[in-house]
């Protein structure tokens, strides 16, 4: 498969984007908003040729890409804090480290639902109001549900 961290950000730009103006459409300023995002990914953005495989080339489109989505929290004045979950082999450190606050390598399916578990519910338990959105892409398949 294809792993291109330009249009998960570019998605995730557009929800926070949205749902930063509704929240300022409603009285609040967007200072008074803190965003957390959390990317799952292989590690390994592999958007640029040879499609496919790891390169330079993708390499600086996932490093472009992370700090256009960095201005773009900026500019919209909030606190931010972008978290990745890599859980390929095959993965970056160096570039999960370079686009996120945080990092955090998960090798095993357990080690994932147990990581899963536990940061949601520390996140979700912080003072104030929050919003959970998950976008995924059409096809996506989640255990005893149906295609979405």
């Amino acid at each position: 498969g294809i792993t291109c961290f330009g249009a998960a950000y570019t998605a995730a730009e557009a929800a926070i984007r949205s749902s930063v103006n509704t929240i300022c459409a409603s009285g609040s300023c967007a200072r008074e908003v803190d965003i957390l995002t959390l990317l799952f990914t292989d590690g390994q953005d592999t958007s640029q040729p040879p499609r496919g495989a790891p390169s330079a080339a993708s390499t600086a489109a996932a490093r472009a890409a992370g700090d256009n989505f960095k201005a773009a929290l900026q500019d919209m004045e909030c606190a931010a804090y972008t978290l990745i979950a890599a859980f390929g082999e095959a993965h970056s450190p160096e570039l999960c480290q370079y686009l996120s606050d945080r990092y955090v390598y998960i090798n095993r399916a357990e080690v994932l639902s147990d990581w899963l578990a536990g940061g949601l519910n520390e996140m979700l338990s912080s003072g104030g109001q929050c919003m959970l959105g998950i976008s995924a892409r059409c096809g996506l398949v989640a255990a005893g549900s149906e295609q979405v």
